[in-house]
């Protein structure tokens, strides 16, 4: 019997493929096989990925990093992969070029603050003006949070409560830091918040961008959760 995490990457790679199936983000076909993919991903827990197992080998002690990151799975149309956030740490204000995201807290509580850009995104603008959402603090008893290429694109990420903060995040396509086959690069850039005004009782932000802070510091550890083996056979 397959594994929750063996049926949710299914699912994700099922729902996301460009290879086989190039489906409009918009189509009924595409609209099912997301909502099932959600259904999956909110049923998620730290135990159905072995997040205790992976983590056994971290490093440990007052150097270490802020943020680890667990691989899960990855091709060129998906990732699926766990943050693992420590007290004080956080994923610094960033984008997510032409990509959706899903997030599930799996584990302690992550406060998350999303801003919507007003006008199309251009990769070398170095000013974004975006609407600031409502911060949104969220444990594992919480649904999933979502992003699409225009909408809470851009988020920052903090460890809110407990000895750690741990999310699954998917992301659709992955970054790249090489053309896709799509032919397009999707560089994770960094932001600070400039000046804001309020509009119309609404938050206006003017984000800056930035080289990556020094204060993120991140490693990865191997997974150790339920063996992925016969889909990544299937998909070489």
């Amino acid at each position: 019997m397959a594994s929750k995490i063996e049926v949710l990457c299914r699912q994700a790679i099922k729902t996301f493929s460009r290879r086989h199936v190039r489906q409009p983000l918009t189509s009924p076909l595409f609209e099912e096989n997301f909502h099932s993919l959600i259904n999956f991903v909110n049923k998620i827990t730290a135990s159905d990925v072995g997040l205790e197992e992976s983590l056994s080998t971290s490093s440990s002690g007052p150097n270490r990093p802020g943020v680890t990151y667990i691989r899960i799975y990855e091709d060129l149309d998906v990732s699926v992969g766990i943050f693992v956030l420590r007290p004080q740490a956080s994923l610094p204000l960033h984008n997510h070029p032409e990509m959706r995201g899903i997030l599930k807290v799996l584990a302690g509580r992550v406060d998350v603050q999303c801003y919507t850009p007003l006008d199309a995104f251009d990769p070398n603008s170095q000013l974004l003006v975006c609407k600031k959402h409502q911060l949104q603090s969220v444990d594992s008893d919480d649904s999933v949070c979502l992003l699409d290429s225009r909408t809470r694109n851009l988020h920052e990420i903090k460890h809110g409560d407990g000895l750690m903060a741990a999310f699954l995040a998917i992301l659709a396509p992955p970054y790249t830091d090489f053309p896709d086959e799509d032919g397009r690069e999707r560089d994770c850039f960094y932001y600070q918040v400039g000046r804001e005004d309020i509009i119309d009782g609404k938050t206006v932000s003017c984000l800056e961008r930035i080289r990556t802070p020094k204060s993120y510091t991140c490693d990865s550890v191997l997974y150790k959760g339920p063996s992925l083996e016969t889909i990544e056979a299937n998909t070489k």
